[in-house]
């Protein structure tokens, strides 16, 4: 009888044993399957940031020319209502400018 109950407790722990390695063996293939998983959802993340990065700076871009377009417009109409002043008049002003913005 006891050479009976070490087979049996032999068998258990075996069993016991087989069903460690399984549980092992499906906990590394889960982990490997969320690690696949978030890999993934990480790609795709990814993209879509770059994707918002992109089209916002298409916009920054956008609004920067359309702001140079105003400023060149404005300049060019400076410009123009400039070249209707008389150069001693235009020195005149730039003198006064110049006086305000250097030292002494």
């Amino acid at each position: 009888m006891g050479e009976s109950i070490i087979s049996e407790l032999v068998e258990v722990e075996k069993e016991i044993q087989e069903r460690i390695t399984h549980a092992h063996e499906e906990a590394k293939r889960l982990v490997e399957k969320k690690e696949r998983e978030s890999e993934r959802i990480l790609r795709e993340e990814e993209e879509k940031l770059q994707e918002r990065f992109e089209d916002a700076l298409k916009k920054e871009i956008a609004d920067a020319e359309e702001e140079a377009r105003k400023i060149i417009m404005r300049a060019e109409e400076m410009a123009g209502f400039l070249r209707s002043y008389p150069d001693e008049r235009l020195r005149e002003i730039l003198l006064s400018y110049l006086k305000k913005i250097l030292p002494g």
